[in-house]
């Protein structure tokens, strides 16, 4: 069996090979796709990267020290109105809304009894509110960059840097006082992305490898082969399931490389969000996934095994794509299952994922998952295996019914 599973698996990676084209653009597409989708879809990752627009906006700053200096820095930032923030406290009055960034300087040493790397000017503002982020980098970026000269010089007058090259880090201190609405975090995002992108292209093998040759009469050509029903369906397993792990790999790696870069990564901090995909983690997601495109594909082949026109199967195939992902995804969010959904297969391996994304590793569920879901896939192969000699199928032959009334048989003696 081994052989000719084998053997056959050789046969569709050539045929894979030759049609490669369309299987590339996707690829690529899915490699453009993952970051993008993380970036600027419907994600916590992207309401923290989706700049506000500023335009004919006006934002006080409340400053707490030199407030000369800070307004000389912001000279530039005319929608930017800078005033003092007297005895109030920083935290309270961003809460409130009496500022929209608080600015909180270094104090006075005269006595310099502290060094300068200990130093810090504050800036404080709302990761959640509008606009304010956009001002906070503003500010930020004044201090930290376009006016260094002059704010080396002020700071050395006031007795807080003892060398011209000392300068304090400016720090954020966000303040999180609104939720953000209608966003997900990665991890209830993503493993959904990789169950549709693979459910996309197992679907379209699993025509091809039965429907389309059941329509073109190979299938019955290899079926007068000495040839397990069984082996026919899991050499297409193999290489469909392998196949619709690239799409994923291509996007994964991507993602990883957005979020490695440091605009991104900056941008994200100053949202309280560190999000870090290393290489070691596209492994594990990948290793996650193998269970996944082997459950997805016995099901669309299974799925495929029931129809003798390739036609047909495509336009029922938006439905069967719909409701698999449809289904996989309300279980997963109904919380009265919560409890079981780790023991339902082909569910748990999304599931687990989502578990993996969140720090929350279980190896007994892993295991659990990967077991009942390769489990059901075998099952559903064996199924598919019994529809591969279904003449009805095979050749467009009707089968004679089973009970046929007493009055045509008589109509027929008779003639």
């Amino acid at each position: 069996m081994g052989h000719e599973i084998a053997t056959l698996m050789r046969k569709e990676i050539v045929e894979t090979i030759r049609e490669f084209k369309s299987l590339g653009l996707f690829i690529v597409f899915c490699a453009i796709f993952f970051p993008m989708f993380s970036l600027f879809g419907n994600t916590e990752i992207s309401a923290a990267l989706i700049e506000d627009s500023l335009t004919n906006q006006k934002g006080t700053v409340g400053v707490r020290g030199d407030i000369e200096l800070v307004r000389q820095v912001l000279t530039s930032k005319k929608e930017l109105e800078v005033k003092p923030l007297f005895d109030l406290d920083p935290v309270k009055s961003i809460e409130e809304r009496i500022y929209d960034v608080v600015v909180v300087m270094p104090e006075t040493n005269s006595d310099h009894k502290q060094k300068s790397e200990e130093e810090s000017i504050d800036v404080f503002y709302d990761s959640h509110a509008e606009g304010t982020i956009a001002w906070a980098l503003e500010v930020a970026a004044a201090l930290n960059s376009s006016q260094i000269q002059m704010l080396k010089s002020k700071l050395r007058q006031i007795g807080v840097a003892t060398a011209p090259e000392a300068l304090p880090k400016v720090h954020y201190k966000s303040i999180d006082i609104v939720e953000r609405k209608g966003s997900a975090p990665l991890s209830e995002t993503l493993p959904t992305v990789i169950l549709f992108f693979i459910t996309t292209v197992a679907i379209g093998g699993a025509i091809g490898g039965i429907t389309m040759e059941r329509e073109n009469k190979r299938l019955a050509q290899l079926l007068l082969l000495p040839i397990k029903r069984s082996s026919i369906l899991y050499s297409l397993l193999f290489v469909i399931s392998g196949i619709s792990l690239l799409p994923v790999m291509a996007g994964l790696f991507s993602l990883s490389w957005a979020f490695s870069l440091d605009e991104v990564a900056d941008r994200l901090k100053m949202h309280n969000l560190v999000v870090d995909v290393p290489p070691e983690t596209v492994a594990a997601l990948l290793l996650l996934s193998v269970p996944i495109a082997i459950s997805v594909t016995a099901t669309s082949l299974l799925f495929s095994s029931y129809y003798r026109v390739a036609q047909q199967a495509r336009g029922y195939s938006l439905i069967y794509m719909v409701a698999l992902n449809g289904l996989i995804r309300y279980i997963l969010n109904f919380h009265a299952l919560d409890g079981v959904v780790a023991f339902i297969p082909i569910v748990n391996s999304v599931f687990v994922m989502q578990q993996v994304l969140d720090g929350k590793v279980d190896a007994l569920q892993i295991i659990i998952a990967t077991i009942s879901t390769l489990a059901v896939s075998a099952w559903m192969i064996e199924i598919s295996a019994r529809k591969l000699d279904d003449q009805r199928l095979l050749f467009g032959i009707e089968r004679a019914p089973k009970f046929q009334p007493r009055w045509g048989k008589t109509s027929q003696s008779k003639t």
